[in-house]
């Protein structure tokens, strides 16, 4: 359970200019880890597709497979 001092807005402690500038920068730094680590997992799926996807091309060009008949 969280401190009912800390909860209440009227009862916490404000926080000074260079406070908020340190949590504001380290938001910052946060946020743009979080997007590089995205961006990374974007290009890693990305990557894998593209090799599953030949993979894929090379096995149909190896054994081409007569077409469906139609119903």
């Amino acid at each position: 359970m969280s401190d009912p001092d800390m909860t209440d807005p009227a009862k916490r402690n404000p926080l000074i200019p260079e406070q908020k500038q340190a949590l504001v920068m380290q938001r910052k730094a946060d946020a743009e880890a979080v997007m590089q680590d995205y961006h990374a997992e974007e290009q890693a799926l990305r990557d894998r597709t593209a090799k599953l996807r030949a993979e894929r091309l090379e096995r149909e060009k190896a054994e081409p497979r007569p077409p469906k008949p139609r119903a």
